[in-house]
């Protein structure tokens, strides 16, 4: 999954499960600015042969949360640009079934006026 993607199509994020590996991915692609850095976070992760991947993914401002299956967590400070605002979805070396998709927005914590 691609998030934060620019108008040209551009990724500022990928989240990923590595099947071969084990684990879930967050990888920061955004130029390097306002404290932001090009990191790779992973977490340990197996899925069962037969088990779904079910993530649930928060975006806000800054901070990027990935929960899979209920029982991994991973999180990554990011610094996209106003535009940024795709997301795109495929699987490199293999397929994937996309089963359900849920979007909604988040309410600022701080009033506004």
């Amino acid at each position: 999954m691609e998030l934060f993607c620019t108008p040209d199509g551009n990724s500022t994020l990928s989240v990923a499960y590595d099947r071969a590996q084990h684990r879930i991915l967050i990888v920061n692609t955004a130029p390097v600015r306002r404290g932001s850095s090009r990191t790779v976070h992973a977490a340990p992760f197996a899925l069962a042969d037969d088990e779904a991947l079910k993530l649930h993914v928060f975006l806000d401002r800054s901070i990027v949360g990935v929960f899979a299956n209920e029982r991994c967590a991973i999180t990554m400070r990011v610094y996209p640009d106003e535009g940024c605002q795709g997301i795109k979805l495929f699987a490199t070396g293999g397929s994937a079934h996309l089963v359900a998709l849920d979007s909604w927005r988040m309410e600022a914590i701080w009033p506004t006026g």
